[in-house]
This record gives structure tokens, C-alpha cells and sequence, in this order.
């Protein structure tokens, strides 16, 4: 019972360091090319605004999609 509980908690935990090497690769390539610096840095608050506003909108939408799925 405690060795599944282990490989369980280290199976999340490589889960999650993978997810976060891939974040930072991801970023250091958006950050390292020049049109998309050039973009991002162009659109002002409102680029921003809907950097931050979109995933939230987008989360919402699948929220009640999920909910839906639930009672069918």
C-alpha cells in the first residue's frame, strides 16, 4: 500500500517538473524571437489585457461545457 502511494507521488511529481521544463523551453524560444518580442512589447495594455483575459474566458467556457458533459 505505501510503495503504490510512493510511485504515485513520484509519478505526479515528474509529471509536473516536465510540465514546468516545457514551460521555460517555450518561454526562453518566445522570448529569444524577435517578431514575437516585437509583437507582444507593440501591443500595449490591450495586448496584455488579452494575453491575461483569454485563458480565463476560455476556462469558463470549458467549465460549463464539463458541466454539461456531466448531466447528459
Amino acid at each position: 500500500m505505501s510503495e503504490l502511494r510512493w510511485s504515485i507521488i513520484r509519478r505526479i511529481y515528474s509529471i509536473v517538473a516536465i510540465q514546468l521544463l516545457l514551460t521555460i523551453a517555450v518561454g526562453a524560444i518566445i522570448a529569444s524571437y524577435d517578431p514575437t518580442v516585437s509583437f507582444l512589447t507593440r501591443g500595449g495594455f490591450a495586448g496584455f489585457l488579452l494575453l491575461f483575459v483569454a485563458p480565463f474566458i476560455s476556462m469558463c467556457l470549458l467549465a460549463s461545457f464539463c458541466v454539461h458533459l456531466v448531466y447528459i
